[in-house]
């Protein structure tokens, strides 16, 4: 019996710690890191993002919040999110192409300020951009974009990051390749 829920213990921390996709992350010029979040095709995007390593994530993902806040200091700065955001964003219209990128390792000084997020198929046919749409956090850690249209018969999207230059123009920051969540719905 010990044998079979040691087992299912050990299935169960694989499944968490290493079910989840990694995440495309690039290095921009500021010395910043930036990473595609989620990526996902609907009416509407509502997330809580919690800050940590990815122990401390699932930890605060589980543990009630009366408990966790019962708990010693030194016990919840060690095992529990030193805090988190949430990000809510919405199209009354259709349904959107919804992108959440997360920013690390900034620079106290710098600021490179993500201004636009074009989207095109793996040929660069049916390009469309958008501005960010929300900023959930102070630090610009966060962003959310929507894109209405967006090509939906690619198995594959490039999203190109682009930032205020020096000049005032734009230039791109980074530049991805990522799976389409809308290939094969119709």
């Amino acid at each position: 019996m010990a044998a079979i829920l040691a087992l299912g213990a050990l299935i169960a921390l694989v499944i968490v710690f290493h079910g989840e996709t990694p995440s495309q992350e690039k290095r921009l010029a500021d010395g910043s890191c930036l990473r595609i979040q989620e990526v996902t095709v609907g009416k509407n995007l509502s997330r809580t993002f919690f800050f940590g390593n990815r122990v401390q994530r699932f930890l605060g993902r589980i543990t009630p919040e009366w408990l966790g806040s019962r708990l010693p200091l030194s016990i919840r700065s060690k095992w529990l999110p030193d805090g988190s955001v949430s990000l809510y964003m919405s199209s009354d219209r259709q349904s959107c192409l919804f992108v959440v990128t997360a920013r690390s390792d900034r620079p106290a000084a710098g600021e490179l300020g993500l201004k636009l997020l074009v989207v095109g198929d793996e040929h660069g046919q049916g390009t469309n951009a958008s501005e960010c749409l929300t900023t959930v956090d102070a630090w610009n850690r966060f962003q959310g974009w929507a894109v209405e249209d967006f090509p939906k018969n690619s198995r594959t999207l490039q999203l190109r990051c682009l930032a205020s230059g020096p000049d005032g123009g734009l230039v791109e920051a980074a530049q991805f390749t990522i799976s389409n969540p809308a290939y094969g719905q119709q």
